[in-house]
């Protein structure tokens, strides 16, 4: 409570012809500081303590303006961390009479009147438009709420460029894409309008590259509808992946893969549960087919020397027939599955 606004209210409640807008313009004293501002008290708290309506505090808030009692701020610095959609009005109440006559000077300017109009202060009127909202001298800090720059909608050429570098991820990877739609068009400008179009296609990259998630997204439209789910789970892949050990004696290992490129990726077979298999993203073949070559390399179907697979990276040679004797050690760096998932001579 402001001491200095309250007694000025008192002083010039003789020129305010209804008790309603006295006890409107003394609550806002109330809620005001020792130069008038930064009181913005609800319209329903203002009726529930004077007992009338909204709209008849509303009709009187209007009075008060157009006679310049109060006004409404641009200065916003108690209220910028509420949501716009949820920020009150913020009043200012005129301390002098100099200040009153400016406001109603401004009100009447805003509302279109002319400089010579007069103000009949006898009766409560309801004014046509709102006041204006220009800066107090008694504010010098002004407006400090941020302001938000809206999202720009992608273009639809850029939605085509999408969903053409989409299907090339899915072609890569050998999956065989849902047909592209409208509504895929419509999802591809949300996901770039929203995340952007490089981290839209870096997340289609990794789903492309898991083997879980693969054949849950086949368009635009799944990768938007589960993207939350899918950053969960790569986030969660790449937290695992910092906090997981190192194996023992695997450091020359990493650096053989890293110059061989050809990192192993375990895959099943009739024979063993999980064994590695160096170069199965870059071998050339795609979908069932390269399972097919895996898994027959795995079951020693085919010859060493006519396995392609054995062919493309001689690191999977030792393992061919999903076997290993004395005189072929595992690849070091890779591990066998623990116990209780092997089958066969694993």
């Amino acid at each position: 409570m402001s001491v200095a606004a309250y007694s000025y209210v008192m002083t010039v409640t003789r020129h305010i012809p209804s008790h309603i807008a006295q006890s409107i313009l003394a609550h806002l004293a109330d809620h005001a500081d020792r130069f008038g501002r930064h009181a913005f008290p609800s319209v329903p708290t203002l009726a529930k303590d004077v007992r009338c309506s909204d709209r008849t505090v509303q009709r009187h808030l209007r009075w008060l303006e157009e006679h310049g009692f109060i006004r409404r701020s641009r200065n916003l610095s108690r209220v910028s961390r509420i949501p716009a959609h949820k920020r009150p009005i913020v009043y200012e109440i005129s301390l002098d009479d100099h200040a009153r006559s400016r406001f109603a000077e401004e009100y009447r300017e805003h509302a279109g009147a002319g400089a010579g109009d007069t103000v009949d202060a006898g009766a409560v009127t309801a004014a046509p438009s709102k006041p204006p909202c220009e800066p107090s001298p008694l504010s010098p800090e002004g407006d400090s709420s941020p302001k938000r720059e809206r999202p720009r909608t992608p273009s639809g050429t850029e939605a085509t460029a999408f969903l053409i570098a989409f299907s090339d991820i899915l072609r890569r990877e050998g999956i065989a894409a849902d047909r592209s739609r409208r509504s895929d068009r419509r999802a591809a400008i949300r996901l770039m309008a929203a995340h952007g179009a490089q981290p839209a296609l870096d997340m289609a990259a990794w789903v492309a590259s898991d083997g879980f998630w693969c054949g849950k997204m086949l368009n635009v439209r799944s990768l938007e509808r589960r993207w939350e789910e899918l950053r969960l789970a790569r986030r969660h892949e790449r937290a695992k992946r910092r906090t997981t050990p190192a194996p023992q004696g695997t450091a020359a290992a990493i650096g053989a893969d890293t110059a061989m490129k050809h990192p192993a990726v375990l895959v099943s077979s009739s024979t063993v549960a999980r064994c590695p298999v160096y170069g199965y993203r870059t071998f050339p073949a795609a979908g069932a087919d390269r399972t097919g070559e895996a898994q027959r390399h795995l079951d020693g179907i085919i010859n060493v020397e006519e396995c392609p697979l054995c062919s493309h990276d001689d690191r999977n040679r030792p393992l061919h027939g999903g076997s290993r004797g004395d005189r072929q050690p595992m690849p070091s760096g890779v591990t066998a599955p623990p116990m209780g998932q092997t089958r066969g001579r694993w």
